[in-house]
């Protein structure tokens, strides 16, 4: 990454656990949440390409809403006939929940042929032929003459079976494409000239295209000082990680015995559960005492995350886990026993770790615990220093050890003085 935003040039390695420091400002946010977006692309292109795909044909086919409420207030009232209306409703509905492309264009397509079928009755039935063409030339944006009723809802329908025909098809060829505008256009406000990706010495965006990842398959990311976010109603990735298990997963050896020490911790579990209005994950503690777990400590919350991730199958060799200041809310023995885990989850399950940090305590506890359990050469530190020529423009310089790092925590300590002193 060079020249973004705050950052002057990152050059950032994945290959373990890795650790950014540096001040407030010098962009560890920024360089991890564009590493998730950009990871995230790469490792899920041909779903997100699935997902717009059937997003247009769902706009597409939307002006049949407004078709079956003609019917159903008109011609269904005048003939006292159902017109097949709960079909299609349920047709529409499996279209709109659908994240399949071969799906959603087989329901659309059916859809289609369901209307023209109505339609073509309608027009039969009805005693009101001038308001029902008056009303579907506004409803699909035609100011076609009608020769004939058939003719028109042929060519309206022809027209929309081409269009969701042409939605499948340009996604089929983005897929086999992979063209460098499409997967600029699936990351929005992002500028991906300044962005740089690469495997095994491959670079994977390239001048036209881009490349797919092999080493990498899912990318987490969450920041700590968001956790309650996380807990609420609102649907997203993390969400669903917390509360549905990876499909046809089982457990490890190890990671079952990381799971116990996370047991450990958290003294108790977290589940599922089910209350009247909704599923929640609640707090099972050892002594019996059970609570959502919203209303648990914010740093019990913190190693729960980790806990539910694992136990639903989410960590492992080819997942790329990102957390924002993982430190935050936790007490400092905690955050010892926090750094453990992270080093752990490296060492044992092989999951690629990446953290932005500026906390003394989490920083030595991963320098130490690294070196202890002989994962080493497999954790990087990084150092956000102001660049020469611009002091709001930071360079990430790789650590050979934590001394650097410790430097910056240390004005900390010498503003105390300053300001402490009579």
């Amino acid at each position: 990454m060079s020249d973004y935003q705050a950052i002057k040039k990152a050059e950032i390695a994945l290959d373990g656990l890795t650790v950014l420091a540096g001040e407030n400002g010098s962009g560890k946010s920024t360089l991890s949440e564009t590493l998730y977006r950009l990871t995230k692309v790469l490792t899920e292109y041909e779903q997100l390409i699935d997902k717009k795909a059937t997003g247009d044909i769902y706009s597409a086919i939307r002006p049949l809403q407004e078709v079956n409420m003609v019917l159903q207030r008109y011609v269904h009232r005048e003939q006292n006939s159902d017109f097949q209306i709960e079909e299609i409703l349920h047709l529409m509905k499996k279209i709109r929940e659908t994240k399949n492309l071969i799906s959603a264009e087989e329901y659309a397509l059916k859809l289609i042929e369901k209307y023209r079928e109505l339609l073509t009755k309608a027009f039969e039935v009805t005693r009101n032929k001038e308001f029902l063409r008056s009303r579907l030339m506004t409803i699909f944006e035609t100011e076609q003459e009608m020769s004939d009723d058939k003719s028109f809802v042929e060519n309206v329908f022809n027209k929309m079976e081409d269009e969701i025909e042409n939605i499948a098809k340009t996604a089929r060829q983005d897929k086999t494409d992979r063209k460098r505008k499409t997967f600029v256009d699936l990351m929005p406000r992002i500028d991906i000239s300044s962005l740089q990706l690469s495997e095994d010495g491959v670079e994977l965006i390239e001048q036209n295209h881009f490349e797919q990842l092999i080493n990498i398959k899912r990318v987490i990311y969450y920041k700590t000082y968001e956790l309650m976010d996380y807990l609420g109603d609102k649907p997203s990735d993390f969400h669903s990680y917390l509360f549905e298990t990876s499909p046809e997963y089982q457990m490890t050896q190890e990671e079952r015995l990381l799971s116990m020490r996370l047991r450990a911790i958290l003294g108790g579990t977290i589940d599922r559960g089910e209350t009247l209005w909704r599923d929640q994950l609640l707090y099972h503690r050892d002594d019996g005492l059970e609570i959502p777990l919203k209303q648990a400590a914010t740093g019990l919350i913190s190693f729960s995350y980790l806990a539910r991730l694992l136990e639903n199958g989410y960590l492992k060799k080819d997942t790329l886990l990102i957390i924002d200041e993982p430190e935050a809310h936790l007490h400092p023995k905690w955050i010892v026993e926090y750094a453990r885990i992270l080093v752990l989850l490296q060492k044992q399950i092989g999951t690629k770790i990446l953290i932005s940090s500026h906390n003394p305590d989490m920083v030595a506890a991963i320098d130490a615990i690294a070196r202890k359990e002989g994962v080493s050469e497999r954790t990087n530190f990084y150092f956000a220093k102001p660049s020469d020529t611009n002091k709001y423009k930071y360079i990430f310089e790789r650590q050979d050890n934590i001394g650097s790092i410790f430097d910056s925590f240390n004005i900390a300590l010498t503003r105390i003085e300053e300001y402490g002193e009579d």
